[in-house]
């Protein structure tokens, strides 16, 4: 719901709830929301069966769905994973026929830099990694604030570890330790389909 189109509306009270009678909000939680309206970004209310965010510029309602908590381990030679995500995974030879490609949905690793079994993992507090191209280093809590990602794209996020050390969080940014240079001999792509 469009924020700036939800203040146009008279008596606003009156017709937040009736737009969130529908997903469970009650009243008392509906005069709540209308008070943070103008609040800082992030704040969440909470139905039996909904969860709303007060984002940027619009209320986000969602079914609260329990997220996948598991870790998923990728050996060596695995060349297609479909759970937790869909991932394409190759070795590439650096060449001279080598093409580097720049987009977030493929990493580009140098293979002797990581160890098998790799690992898929969703985010923690106090998870940290060097983003490409940083020289220092960033919580991954603040890269999402620094990107603007909404809270469903953070609670979305999955992390490809190697041992402690996170080398690329899907979709969005490698870790600059584990890019590939003129001294790489072998590269890990793994594309997100």
């Amino acid at each position: 719901l469009s924020k700036e189109e939800l203040k146009l509306l008279h008596p606003l009270s009156t017709y937040l709830f009736e737009l969130l009678r529908p997903y469970l909000f009650n009243s008392e939680v509906v005069a709540d929301i209308e008070r943070h309206l103008d609040g800082m970004p992030g704040k969440k209310f909470l139905s039996p069966e909904y969860q709303l965010e007060i984002d940027r510029d619009y209320l986000i309602v969602r079914k609260i769905r329990h997220h996948d908590q598991n870790h998923y381990y990728i050996d060596e030679g695995v060349l297609l994973i479909e759970k937790p995500l869909h991932l394409k995974i190759s070795v590439i030879e650096n060449d001279h026929h080598f093409k580097l490609e720049r987009t977030p949905k493929v990493a580009l690793i140098d293979l002797d830099k990581v160890k098998f079994p790799l690992m898929l993992r969703r985010w923690q507090s106090g998870d940290y990694f060097r983003p490409l191209g940083m020289t220092g280093y960033k919580k991954v809590s603040d890269f999402f604030i620094d990107e603007k990602f909404s809270l469903a794209e953070k609670e979305r996020s999955w992390l490809l570890t190697n041992g402690e050390q996170i080398v690329w969080i899907v979709g969005s940014r490698l870790d600059d330790r584990y890019k590939i240079t003129t001294a790489t001999r072998r590269i890990l792509r793994i594309e997100w389909i």
